[in-house]
């Protein structure tokens, strides 16, 4: 009888979650939730004094160096921009200067220079996603 009870509890809790992710997929699936979700990560974004500056370029590679598990090489990260490459080299140099990413030296080929988040960078994502509820 016990063993029962502790299985229906567990198929109640599965039952649960599954209810759970079929509505949270259905609200993520529609149009609207989705554009009322850009439009509110946008203001936030443009109320934060560490990130409204940033131009779609830069943010584009400030999040793609957020996700990135090495630091990529300025080629990479230029394309991570979606913009052209002489805009995206002047946006790595604004990122850069106000400290929310670094360059480093490649450790074998020293002529290639990658970029990473710095420390300063990957917390003012952390609060800024943190905001989102994300």
């Amino acid at each position: 009888m016990n063993i029962a009870s502790t299985s229906d509890i567990a198929v109640a809790k599965i039952l649960g979650s599954l209810a759970d992710e079929f509505t949270r997929r259905a609200l993520v699936n529609e149009p609207r939730f989705d554009a009322r979700l850009l439009v509110f990560e946008a203001r936030e974004r443009s109320n934060n004094p560490d990130l409204r500056h940033l131009r779609e370029e830069a943010w584009n590679m400030l999040l793609d160096l957020y996700l990135a598990t090495r630091a990529p090489s300025v080629s990479s990260l230029c394309l991570a921009s979606l913009g052209p490459y002489t805009t995206a080299l002047k946006h790595i140099e604004i990122l850069v200067n106000s400290g929310l990413a670094e360059r480093v030296g490649h450790i074998r080929d020293r002529r290639k220079v990658l970029v990473s988040i710095s420390n300063k960078g990957r917390e003012i994502m952390d609060r800024h996603f943190e905001r989102l509820g994300r």
